[in-house]
């Protein structure tokens, strides 16, 4: 092998390496956790009430989830922020 081939394959490896870590930064996930009947936009860290988690994903690449963890009724004080990333919703009370 000739000095500048190994200097090549040394450059593709490197590039392939920053692809990955790239693509995989990219595609990172988040559930967020609604522990709460509230509509303040109340939590903290990855749990709160349904506002706060919808802003929470909408600030971060995603796909994201959103697990229901309270059983009840959400008594909107507002309409609920738009939802620009993909999320899924799921409940289970």
């Amino acid at each position: 092998m000739k000095p500048d081939q190994k200097i090549i394959f040394i450059r593709k490896t490197t590039i392939t390496v920053l692809l990955v870590v790239v693509l995989s930064a990219s595609s990172f996930s988040t559930t967020y956790t609604v522990n709460s009947l509230g509509d303040a936009g109340a939590g903290a860290g990855t749990s709160g009430d349904l506002r706060y988690c919808i802003n929470q994903a909408n600030g971060s690449a995603g796909p994201h989830s959103i697990n229901i963890t309270v059983a009840g009724a959400i008594l909107l004080g507002s309409d609920l922020p738009g939802i620009n990333q993909r999320i899924t919703l799921s409940g289970t009370t």
